[in-house]
Formats: C-alpha cells, structure tokens, sequence
C-alpha cells in the first residue's frame, strides 16, 4: 500500500513539474480589439464614450452639455434644432472666428490611419458666409480647407463628407497622440447641423479633399 502511495506521489510530482515547466501559450495576433475602441466620435448628435464637444474662440473653451453651450466669447453656439428636445442632431452656430472641437483623452489612431480609413462627417448647411472654414485633425495646421463647400451647399440637404486618415497624418496631425479628432474652424457667418462624425473603413473614393454624397 505504501509502495502504491509513493508510486501515485511520484507520478502526480512529475506532472505538476511538467505542467510549471510548459512554455507560456504565444501572444495572439492582433485583432481589432488593439484598435482604437472609439470609432464613433459624435452619433445622433451626441458625443460618444469619452470625448466632449467643445466650443472654442479668443476668450477660452467651453464644454456643450445637453447640446446647449456657448463659446467664452459668443461666437459659436450650440443648440438642439429650432431648440427642440430631445433631438438626434444638434446646430453649431457660428457669428465670429471659433471653432467647434471633439477633445478627449489622447488615443493612438496610428494603426488605422492605412488601409482605408476614413473621418466621416455627415451634416447639413442651413446658412453660409463663410470667408474661411477648415476640417481639421488633431491641430489646426493638420486642415482641409472647406469653405467653398460650406458656402456653397446651403440647399442641397444632408452631406457625407469623407477624408482619408492618411491625408491628415500627411499634413503632420499628432495620428499617435489624438486628442481632437475633430476641428472644424470658421471665419464667418454658419449654421451647421451635424448628427454624426465617425471613423469608418471606406471602400469607395475618398482623396485629401472632401467627399460627399447625398
């Protein structure tokens, strides 16, 4: 009995010794999950996770909470459309230099800045006159200009416009550290009404210059 014992000590001493010495399993590939998780920065007029809408001008920033704010200044404001609520899109109104921002936390967006993917913006212009407007990522030298589409789409509906990731990445946006994915600064008069701004594979044409479709 005792010879049975050692012999089942024994055995079970060798297994514990090999389970210990076994090679940690290998690292899975990446997958989507080491992607940014935010793909969705404004949906339904509001923003998503993290980030805030922020209301920038010459006196300061300000946070847009409920989708009513104010820039320190006065020259942007935003409000639910015609002040309805609750509402899925919200309107940035713009009467002097400013710029409506989606800020958070830095993310790294390098990983999909290739391979198709792009910012994707749908809005709707209702009033325009616009002498300067730019979409931009991340800083505002990193800028598509878009004034002559603002100014010039006050009766065409609702518009998607697309930019490549890349296109922003080449004109030196921080893609490793981005903190505002979106900057859309105007000099002028503007009423937009935006319901959504994502970060969408595309597999249509989108160039550096804005893309749009109904």
């Amino acid at each position: 009995m005792r010879g049975t014992l050692k012999s089942i000590c024994a055995a079970s001493a060798i297994c514990l010794l090999t389970l210990a010495c076994q090679p940690d399993s290998p690292a899975p590939a990446p997958v989507a999950k080491d992607l940014p998780k935010r793909s969705d920065l404004i949906t339904r007029g509001k923003t998503t996770d993290s980030w805030q809408l922020v209301l920038r001008d010459a006196g300061g920033e300000s946070v847009v909470t409920d989708l009513h704010g104010s820039s320190p200044a006065g020259n942007l404001t935003v409000t639910p459309p015609d002040n309805q609520a609750p509402a899925d899109t919200f309107v940035a109104s713009w009467n002097g230099p400013a710029s409506l921002v989606v800020k958070g936390e830095p993310e790294n967006f390098q990983p999909i800045t290739m391979g198709g993917r792009v910012l994707e913006v749908i809005y709707k212009v209702i009033e325009a006159d616009v002498s300067q407007a730019s979409l931009a990522m991340g800083q505002p030298q990193a800028a598509m200009d878009i004034t002559e589409q603002l100014n010039t789409r006050t009766t065409e509906g609702w518009q998607t416009s697309r930019i490549r990731l890349s296109c922003f990445a080449d004109l030196g946006a921080p893609m490793s550290s981005m903190s505002e994915p979106v900057i859309i600064s105007v000099v002028g008069s503007l009423k937009l009404q935006v319901t959504s701004a994502r970060l969408v594979t595309f597999a249509g044409t989108a160039t550096c210059d804005e893309e749009d479709g109904s």
